[in-house]
């Protein structure tokens, strides 16, 4: 009965939603990823050291087949960004329509998670930012002077902020001081203001009379306000940018191609348009963010739909590796060593796919193992799934 009720009590669901990235799990192999997760975090540290570098550093591509635990890796570097005081933001796709109002919007959304010590992330650039500009006291004194009061606060934290970073800055930021004022009015607790400047750093305009009064340019961009964060954000520390679970939309393009009938032609057409945009935005990403590494997390045939359809060379902006993982490295390691001791060579069958990818393997015909072979060959397979 005890064995029973442990099987039943037993976790099978080994599908981590993306919302768990900015968790920590309850158990962790620190094997699991090591030396990818290394490589990550030494690159994101050489490439950002200095803050205002001649180039942007390249992002990084994680290819790996499913099941391989992308996004418990995307979550452990997020734990080890955030350990060397660094942002994270996490872009999630699901149901894009436009690619630069979703990046807009998930920047605000990571910018609320909140870190180890409670406080979000946002709080922290705002309490950076003052610290930086030699300003924490009289920013306090503010906060402390105008309780009850909101709409004294946030225009004498506007005035403040903007003074400080256009005496330190000069042109950029007089250039970013519409991103500034929004950010500072979220904390406003006049729900139309609050939802103005949220509507505002997605790109969507105020009308004229919310515009003046709440000095906010009217004429307005997601890809301005994304810019103007990265800016801001680069002043304090580092930005990883992360980018997972986005096979889903691929394949949806991909399997739309082959239906037919009334309607289907402009579904195709929507879904390529989709795909089309995420492939294209995440190049053009590159040119905007500032002091940050871009890394995204996919199947080998997700990333080669997104290099088909950008329109600029993927090697200027991504560092993308060999289709091959240290993983599968690591099993074939195992096999070989399980198998050692056969009385003739075996010569492993791999299928096609991307972590199979330039090992010797007979991709047409699999082999017909039997007795000593089969039984080490099942050994090997079960050792490298526990590894």
């Amino acid at each position: 009965m005890n064995e029973l009720k442990a099987f039943r009590s037993a976790e099978f669901d080994w599908t981590r939603q993306l919302k768990s990235v900015w968790h920590d799990p309850p158990y962790h192999l620190p094997s699991l990823h090591q030396q990818q997760l290394e490589d990550l975090i030494e690159y994101f540290e050489r490439k950002t050291r200095d803050p205002n570098p001649p180039d942007e550093p390249l992002g990084r591509v994680i290819v790996a087949p499913a099941g391989y635990g992308k996004t418990h890796l995307i979550g452990e570097l997020r734990r080890r960004v955030w350990a060397m005081n660094g942002w994270f933001i996490l872009l999630d796709f699901i149901g894009i329509k436009d690619f630069w109002s979703s990046v807009a919007l998930n920047f605000l959304n990571s910018l609320q998670v909140r870190m180890k010590d409670r406080q979000t992330q946002y709080n922290r650039l705002f309490r950076e930012l003052a610290s930086r500009l030699g300003i924490h006291r009289e920013m306090m004194a503010i906060i402390e002077g105008c309780q009850g009061q909101s709409d004294k606060l946030i225009k004498e934290l506007v005035q403040l902020f903007i003074r400080s970073l256009a005496g330190k800055y000069g042109d950029e930021a007089n250039q970013h001081q519409g991103v500034v004022t929004a950010l500072i009015l979220l904390i406003s607790e006049d729900f139309d203001c609050h939802n103005v400047a949220h509507a505002w750093l997605q790109g969507i305009p105020p009308d004229a009379d919310f515009a003046q009064r709440l000095n906010l340019q009217q004429i307005n961009s997601p890809i301005k306000v994304v810019e103007g964060l990265c800016w801001l954000m680069s002043l304090v520390g580092p930005t990883v940018i992360a980018v997972d679970q986005i096979d889903a939309i691929v394949n949806a393009q991909n399997s739309l191609s082959y239906q037919e009938g009334s309607g289907a032609h402009d579904e195709q057409q929507r879904a390529q348009f989709i795909v089309g945009q995420l492939a294209q935005g995440l190049m053009d990403l590159h040119e905007k963010k500032r002091r940050a590494v871009t890394v995204v997390s996919c199947l080998e045939a997700t990333w080669k739909v997104l290099n088909d359809l950008a329109l600029v060379p993927v090697s200027d902006r991504f560092l993308v590796p060999p289709y091959r993982s240290a993983f599968w490295v690591r099993a074939k390691s195992l096999a070989t060593s399980s198998l050692h001791g056969c009385s003739r060579p075996i010569r492993l069958a791999i299928s096609s796919h991307p972590i199979g990818h330039g090992l010797s393997a007979n991709r047409h015909s699999r082999p017909q193992l039997t007795g000593h072979h089969a039984n080490s060959l099942r050994r090997a397979k079960l050792t490298a799934n526990a590894a």
